[in-house]
């Protein structure tokens, strides 16, 4: 009996030792107040699209050059591709002073369309978060369409260590971007 309780007591321990920490789940959202409507022609954001090592549920380190390292629980709260869209929209109205139409087909046929490819997104191997995005303007003129082709790379170091400061630079970042897509406009 002795035996059992003892080994009862081993189970139970170990049990409470091997269970795995508390996710954290981070927001993307943009405080930034949308433009209000004007007589300048509207922009449609009609696509973020992000790489496929970002888009995913965990924030992504770079544990050495080239390689990466997805975090088990430090989680987005919803997928990135979908946050950034909102966010992006937000932040270019806000920075730019024009309306940014979130989607496809949004607006009306004359808006200028906006697509923006976000390459990388994540914490380096220094301490820095790391953001480099592409974005294309393309503007309907009496000639046919104009494509402007834009890039941008940002790095900030991290505030103090962990992944909220992590989110936080990337936050920081991602509203630098929308600035230069905001003076590309």
């Amino acid at each position: 009996m002795r035996v059992i309780l003892v080994f009862m007591g081993v189970v139970a321990l170990t049990g409470c030792l091997s269970s795995p920490p508390q996710s954290s789940y981070y927001l993307l959202r943009s405080d930034a107040k949308p433009a209000a409507s004007s007589q300048v022609m509207p922009v449609t954001l009609v696509s973020v699209d992000v790489a496929n090592y970002i888009d995913q549920e965990g924030l992504v380190l770079e544990s050495s050059k080239g390689e990466v390292q997805t975090a088990q629980y430090h989680l987005w709260a919803e997928p990135l591709r979908h946050s950034l869209m909102q966010f992006m929209s937000n932040e270019i109205s806000a920075n730019s002073g024009r309306v940014v139409l979130n989607g496809l087909g949004a607006g009306p046929a004359d808006t200028r369309r906006l697509t923006i490819t976000i390459d990388q997104l994540h914490g380096s191997v220094d301490g820095d978060a790391v953001l480099t995005a592409y974005w294309t303007l393309v503007t309907e003129k009496p000639e046919g369409l104009v494509s402007q082709d834009y890039r941008w790379s940002g790095r900030l170091p991290l505030s103090e260590d962990g992944y909220a400061a992590l989110v936080a630079a990337e936050r920081a970042l991602l509203v630098e971007l929308s600035k230069q897509i905001g003076s590309t406009l």
